[in-house]
């Protein structure tokens, strides 16, 4: 085994290589595939419809003045 390594360095590292390359592809294959089929499922899936909503009205009718106190560093010219 020595002696077929040593007199056919060239064709021993090539082969090294392409099976390493293999190894990578095969493994970046299968990641990409893990992250893919997620994200896909996650893009094609209609929207939930939300039942509860944001009132708007509600919102605009809230008086949140006096609820944080200002610092004294922090003044405001009027």
């Amino acid at each position: 085994m020595k002696k077929i390594l040593y007199s056919h360095p060239n064709i021993t590292i090539g082969a090294l290589a392409l099976i390493f390359l293999a190894v990578l592809v095969a493994f970046y294959v299968r990641a990409i595939d893990g992250v893919v089929a997620p994200l896909h499922a996650a893009l094609m899936a209609p929207p939930s419809e939300s039942k509860s909503g944001f009132d708007l009205q509600g919102a605009a009718k809230l008086d949140l003045r006096g609820l944080v106190k200002p610092s004294s560093s922090t003044t405001t010219a009027q």
